[in-house]
């Protein structure tokens, strides 16, 4: 059995998260539906039940007669490299290094290898001294640092125009002609700014276009 969903429970959301991290959730959700709905999948409602639950082998047994049951592994004990262990693991490395980032850290574990980093005083009243103890002009009062986070390079972002089509999203490939839409992203008409976008017809809208990690073009959302 293949594992293809992640589930949360909500009442564990609120109990386990603050507001600040709920509400990251909520904008990861959002943003996940968006590009759903841009590449034009519908919104799924799913049944979710506990195989510890006394009726859980009656269900399991109707999926088998439809065939949407195999052999189930338990996540737990998974062999090391499947994708579900990686992805798990990925995950965990993430948060810890969020967490790392913003824990503060004594100023005798501050050396001059880590160069510049960020410096507190607490309770946190001011914005951080942004430097190291032996610049010139160190305010010599702040007691914990943290790291300074360096963003990722930001995607290359770019426009086209896009309409329906029978339940199928095609591109604008050309902006004039009886054939000028594709299903083909890689085929369309990319703008650098939204300025340069030709005037849209009823039927048609804009999406933005990134590179993916692979170098190819997809549909990142829908304006």
């Amino acid at each position: 059995m293949e594992f293809k969903f992640t589930v949360l429970k909500n009442s564990e959301v609120l109990r386990f998260l603050d507001v600040f991290r709920q509400q990251e959730l909520e904008n990861i959700l959002k943003e996940f539906n968006m590009n759903r709905a841009a590449i034009g999948k519908s919104k799924n409602t799913y049944l979710v039940i506990n195989r510890d639950e006394p009726y859980a082998g009656e269900v399991i047994e109707i999926m088998k007669r439809n065939g949407h049951w195999g052999d189930l592994q338990n996540p737990v004990a998974e062999s090391e490299g499947t994708p579900l262990k990686n992805d798990l693991s990925q995950m965990h490395t993430n948060l810890l290094h969020l967490e790392d980032s913003t824990k503060p850290r004594p100023l005798d574990e501050w050396h001059d290898d880590l160069g510049d980093v960020l410096w507190w005083f607490f309770p946190i009243q001011e914005p951080p001294y942004c430097g190291s103890p032996l610049d010139a002009d160190w305010p010599d009062y702040h007691t914990h640092w943290t790291p300074i986070i360096i963003p990722s390079q930001p995607k290359v972002r770019k426009y086209t125009v896009a309409m329906d089509t029978n339940g199928s999203e095609e591109y604008m490939r050309a902006k004039y002609g009886d054939d000028c839409f594709t299903d083909n992203i890689g085929n369309a008409v990319l703008f650098d700014t939204l300025e340069e976008l030709p005037e849209l017809a009823a039927h048609e809208y804009v999406v933005y276009v990134e590179e993916d990690d692979d170098g190819g073009l997809s549909v990142a959302g829908k304006i």
